[in-house]
């Protein structure tokens, strides 16, 4: 939009004259009007300006008059009534740019603002165009026209074409009248392509062949290609001059096709934009050299009208498409400028952040909140390390998870827009699934207990039903008292286990580095493996890694579970080997974050279990117990991290993903979570 465009309102409504100041104050100057004379007054045909009339105001007639005498081609005019009533219905016979109803949103005014600052912006390139080719060909000497052509002629009668730039067809369609008769044509066409690469199609005509609107010509057509490298006219009177048999057959039978004799390429920027064809002269008179001269700026002026109302159009696609879209997404999304403004909020922002539309635009980022403004401003800073933040909102009770990001035009800023998405159900969801995946697992713990207890007690309950018979065996009782003080003890350890489970010891998270925890991991799973404990751990990976922010006890003893497993797993293989990497990667959120790997060689989990190695008591051990997993993953959980398990015939790798310590220097990321 311009920013210096003027905005004249006609109203005697306070309350809708700040409406309009609100929202079009920050891209125009916004001026109340009351009725004719101060309408002429306070603008003139040298500076366009958007009218806006207040259908209730009794001089809202007089004034569209007054402005349409003075110059209406240098005015937009956007009409807000009462749905359906006459004044609505009348402003829309009288042909005004758009009309809107009084109560219409700010979106739908700022939208309205925005195109109809951009019609002003074309009308006035034309406008200048326009007086460009009338002096040019005003300057023309006498003797080269021959007689009275184009430039000779009433070229102000294209001024009407351009009222309807905003519509291809339209605006074609007048100039293609305009150019019959300026020229005498007994028939005009222009073929156009919409967009580069679409086939040419006629897009107005007057008096053409009956199949003419019905030619489609592709892209890469000879006639094409022709006049996209050649770049110049092709009459009846010139083909002797075409060397090119070919090329002389297949220009002579286009003439034919059209009923024309003569084509004038429209070039664009970095395209042909289509050709303009004239048939014969009504008069007889053929076209002569001095005509095709004269045809040349028309040419340039058709091409360059053509240009900028396809880009008017695309621009148009452009934004209606990209503002629909952004509307639609269900996440809230705001958009500030480079000093901190609210410029622009999609739908669904109001609702999740409980503002209105009319309390922020225009205003400091502050009314945002605090925190959403300081994320802001910190993205307008470009600082470094500005990651998605969670936080709950004191007025609504949402939780939000918030990113923002710089918004540049290559060096320069443009502003910082924030995307808030409201996680509150996800949240709900997570702590729902939660907490049926824990009453699923109690259950099965409470299952698998039960047979697991009752085995030892069976044991020990027959042994004591011999007891009074072998007593005097002295070799039933040393072995009735190993197996009691054997089961016992794996009561006792299974009890502990689950008393750990259900309560764990309170964490106390502090920055600890990665290498100590696994180092002090590899040197307790070396202990408690014994002689499976006896191949090397190898620890590779990044030279550096951040902090991790948890129970060092905790973790430590998480991840010498894990190596005890591995070292188990490769007892007995050719060539032992369990490594431990250890690379930087992401969080779902964004946050950084710690990928830990624990990959063996061995014999991979059975085929059987794979499904249920995070139940209780499950375990390819003789003396296993079956908790060692599922207490590592409910640790890492806690910690906020993930755990993965993949295992086949080559070896078990089992990826753990932990979130690393905030405010880190920033280097390159593994992405994959998996092993």
């Amino acid at each position: 939009m311009n920013p210096r465009a003027a905005c004249l309102v006609c109203t005697r409504d306070d309350a809708f004259m700040r409406r309009v100041a609100a929202y079009a104050g920050e891209t125009a100057r916004v001026r109340r009007i009351g009725g004719a004379p101060e309408a002429i007054r306070d603008w003139t045909p040298a500076e366009p300006a958007v009218l806006l009339l207040d259908l209730r105001s009794p001089a809202w007639r007089e004034v569209l008059a007054a402005a349409r005498a003075a110059g209406a081609e240098s005015a937009a005019v956007i009409a807000a009534g009462v749905a359906g009533s006459d004044p609505l219905r009348e402003a829309e016979a009288l042909g005004v740019y758009a009309v809107c109803e009084l109560t219409a949103d700010g979106r739908r005014l700022r939208e309205l603002m925005a195109r109809a600052q951009d019609r002003l912006e074309l009308a006035r390139e034309n406008g200048a165009l326009r007086a460009r080719l009338a002096r040019a060909w005003a300057e023309r000497p006498a003797a080269e026209g021959g007689g009275p052509g184009p430039g000779a002629l009433r070229f102000q009668y294209f001024s009407g074409a351009f009222r309807h730039f905003d519509d291809v067809n339209a605006m074609l369609d007048s100039m293609v009248r305009d150019i019959a008769g300026l020229v005498h044509a007994s028939r005009v066409g222009v073929f156009a392509a919409g967009r580069a690469g679409l086939p040419y199609t006629l897009r107005a005509g007057a008096r053409c062949f009956e199949g003419t609107p019905e030619i489609r010509v592709p892209a890469d057509d000879p006639l094409v290609r022709w006049m996209r490298v050649q770049a110049r006219f092709a009459s009846r009177g010139n083909l002797d001059g075409v060397t090119d048999d070919a090329e002389r057959g297949m220009l002579a039978g286009w003439l034919d096709i059209l009923g024309a004799e003569v084509l004038v390429p429209l070039h664009g920027r970095n395209r042909l934009l289509g050709w303009l064809f004239l048939g014969p002269r009504v008069t007889g008179t053929p076209f002569g050299p001095a005509d095709l001269a004269d045809l040349m700026p028309l040419g340039e002026h058709v091409s360059i009208a053509l240009e900028n109302a396809l880009l008017y159009r695309e621009a148009a696609f452009q934004r209606t498409f990209a503002e629909t879209a952004l509307h639609a997404i269900p996440a809230g999304i705001v958009a500030v400028d480079e000093q901190g403004l609210v410029r622009w909020m999609n739908r669904s922002a109001p609702a999740i952040m409980d503002v209105r539309p009319e309390d922020v635009l225009g205003r400091p980022a502050a009314r945002l909140g605090s925190r959403l403004a300081d994320l802001l401003t910190r993205a307008l800073a470009r600082e470094a390390g500005i990651e998605q933040q969670e936080w709950i909102d004191k007025a609504t009770r949402r939780a939000l998870a918030v990113s923002a990001a710089r918004l540049e035009d290559g060096a320069a800023c443009l502003g910082a827009v924030a995307v808030l998405r409201d996680v509150s159900e996800e949240i709900r969801l997570r702590e729902q699934r939660g907490k049926l995946e824990r009453d699923a697992f109690w259950t099965e713990l409470a299952a698998a207990m039960s047979h697991e207890i009752r085995n030892p007690l069976v044991a020990i309950s027959t042994f004591a039903q011999l007891l009074p018979e072998r007593y005097a065996d002295e070799e039933f009782r040393g072995e009735f008292s190993a197996l009691v003080r054997r089961e016992i003890a794996r009561l006792n350890k299974m009890i502990d286990q689950v008393d750990a489970f259900a309560n764990p010891p309170e964490p106390a998270p502090r920055a600890v580095a990665a290498e100590r925890v696994l180092k002090k991991a590899a040197e307790l799973a070396a202990a408690r493996a014994g002689a499976a404990g006896a191949a090397r751990v190898e620890f590779g990976g990044a030279a550096w890694v951040p902090p991790l922010v948890g129970d060092e006890a905790a973790l430590t003893e998480t991840f010498a579970h894990l190596l005890q497993n591995a070292l188990e797993a490769v007892e007995g293989a050719s060539e032992p080997r369990v490594a431990v990497t250890c690379g930087r990667s992401r969080m779902d959120d964004g946050r950084d974050a710690l990928l830990i790997r624990v990959q063996d060689n061995g014999r991979g989990i059975p085929a059987p279990i794979e499904t249920k190695i995070f139940s209780p008591f499950c375990t390819t051990k003789a003396r296993g117990i079956g908790l060692g997993l599922p207490i590592a993953k409910r640790t890492v959980t806690d910690h906020g991290g993930r755990l993965t398990v993949e295992t086949g015939a080559r070896g078990t790798c089992v990826a753990v993903l932990l979130p690393a310590a905030p405010g880190q220097p920033k280097e390159s990321h593994e992405t994959d979570p998996g092993c």
